[in-house]
């Protein structure tokens, strides 16, 4: 949402993240969890990673996937750009603030299979996040699991073992997650089509649509208003 929609309730803004700065108008409002998943080229060939096998991934510290019982295959690590939500929210979960290898080159398909590993590159969308994975050999990255879930060429990595089923998400079990929120400026009327959407979201048929998309109600988890997994 931008200053455009400045002193405007009747508006909307639905965000994988919580507005940080610049914005003190703004109102939140949770809405669901939203789990997501690492991902490989299925030539990979593992189920699972640990969270310190990703963050070396990660840091460029692993070159070839022989070196974590995979098969002998140069590393291409996959991020989204700096300025992502999803990025961020890999970086909060389970990369921490440790020193992360900058992508290079930027541009995916200038990684070729005769480029010495590791190599880097950045997805601009969670859609080609997902192309590129699956069209380059030994490639990793992450998604929305919902997507993932439904896309064709990638194959989904547990993380410790774990995996992003509703369970282990709202036991804070699994790692990879990310709160959705609503955005307004100030409060809708209460008999405006925005207080209706947003009653639709949190109730009801809302809430089966969410959990169809993979999501879960903060309604089924909430022990505060951080909407966060209770263990």
């Amino acid at each position: 949402m931008n200053r455009e929609g400045k002193d405007n309730p009747s508006l909307l803004a639905i965000t994988d993240g919580p507005v940080i700065g610049g914005l003190p108008e703004l109102v939140p409002r949770t809405l669901a969890l939203s789990p997501y998943t690492m991902i490989t080229h299925p030539g990979v060939r593992l189920e699972d990673l640990t969270a310190a096998d990703i963050r070396r991934l990660y840091q460029g510290a692993v070159a070839n996937w022989s070196e974590l019982g995979g098969p002998d295959l140069p590393v291409r690590v996959v991020h989204r750009p700096t300025n992502s939500g999803t990025r961020e929210m890999l970086h909060q979960r389970l990369l921490g603030d440790g020193p992360q290898q900058a992508p290079r080159p930027t541009v995916c398909y200038a990684v070729t299979p005769a480029t010495p590993g590791p190599a880097f590159c950045e997805a601009d969308s969670t859609r080609d996040m997902l192309d590129t994975v699956a069209n380059t050999p030994g490639a990793i990255g992450y998604s929305v699991y919902y997507d993932a879930t439904k896309a064709s060429g990638v194959r989904l990595v547990g993380v410790d073992r774990h995996r992003p089923d509703p369970d282990q998400v709202k036991s804070g079990i699994y790692p990879l997650w990310s709160v959705e929120y609503a955005y307004s400026y100030g409060t809708p009327a209460d008999d405006g089509l925005a207080a209706s959407f947003l009653r639709f979201l949190t109730g009801g048929r809302g809430s089966d649509i969410l959990r169809e998309y993979s999501a879960i109600p903060c309604a089924e988890i909430r022990t505060s208003n951080s909407c966060a997994p209770t263990g």
